[in-house]
């Protein structure tokens, strides 16, 4: 028997995320379709219930470093858990980064010989907390993408700032040991590309949820039944249940269920949501025009 559940999966940070949910969920020959949305971070997934249960399913996206989440409340509060907690690590990174711009400001021209560079010990701790602390989630996710035979963009975040932080921390070291006069520091560069990379996220996340909240707000005005009208009888039915071709009876002043066109009657309709227009319109059944009709049979 083929079961279709909507689950919540938190973790995604790019589409080759959610590629990669799609790719070792579909690899089941016991999974008829799964259909992983970056932008809702949810998951619809289509299985035999008789071979394979949704605790297993749960468990093949942990198993790829993903978290899967059932009730929608719980995966709003992980949501909102998780948008403080990056907000959080955002600040930090720019505090610490903050002192590595000092670095940058000796190379504008007029600046030139100020010596506002800082001692480059201070600045291998500032940018390794930036590095190895701050960005861990980068270097996880990183390592889960390589894992599983991609490459997203953490792995190429990781790849760069860790580069340019190795040879700052080697150049360290030849300053210190080997009397290097002069040496060749990019503490800054990691430091401060994993800080507006911390912030193109956060303000990823801020729009996404907004536009989300605004989405679930324009659902909630459909309503969640309607009358349909088969034969000389009325009856009341859920939304999900109405079909092509039904015919759907809206009484004064209730909201209009579904698309459609009137066939019999005239009404009032508030189209502000979808035109702007801010006063109601007269809508009614409207006659075909004799000239519609005779290019309908002539082109039958």
């Amino acid at each position: 028997m083929v079961q279709t559940i909507n689950i919540g999966i938190e973790g995604m940070t790019c589409a080759a995320c959610a590629q990669r949910i799609e790719k070792v969920l579909n690899k089941d020959p016991n999974i008829t379709e799964a259909v992983i949305n970056l932008a809702t971070e949810t998951g619809q997934i289509a299985f035999d219930s008789s071979k394979l249960s949704e605790a297993d399913i749960f468990a093949k996206i942990k198993s790829i470093g993903y978290q899967p989440v059932k009730a929608k409340a719980d995966q709003e509060a992980i949501a909102k858990a998780i948008y403080r907690r990056d907000r959080i690590r955002l600040i930090v990174a720019i505090v610490l980064s903050v002192p590595l711009l000092a670095t940058m400001l000796e190379h504008l021209p007029f600046l030139a010989g100020s010596h506002l560079t800082i001692n480059p010990w201070v600045q291998l701790v500032l940018a390794g907390i930036v590095q190895f602390v701050i960005a861990a989630p980068f270097y996880l996710s990183a390592y889960r993408a390589i894992r599983g035979g991609i490459a997203n963009m953490d792995v190429l975040v990781v790849l760069g700032t860790t580069v340019a932080y190795l040879v700052s921390v080697v150049n360290t070291f030849r300053f210190q040991f080997a009397h290097l006069h002069h040496p060749m520091l990019y503490f800054e560069t990691s430091a401060i590309l994993i800080t507006f990379v911390l912030l193109g996220k956060h303000l990823e996340k801020r729009a996404k949820a907004q536009t989300t909240a605004a989405i679930t707000s324009l659902v909630k005005l459909q309503p969640n039944e309607a009358i349909i009208i088969e034969g000389d009888v009325e009856k009341k039915v859920a939304i999900k249940d109405i079909r092509l071709d039904d015919v759907v009876k809206v009484l004064p002043g209730a909201k209009i269920p579904v698309d459609g066109v009137i066939i019999k009657g005239s009404t009032t309709v508030d189209e502000s949501l979808l035109t702007g227009e801010s006063l109601p319109i007269d809508r009614e059944k409207r006659m075909q025009s004799l000239l519609g009709r005779l290019i309908k049979m002539a082109w039958y």
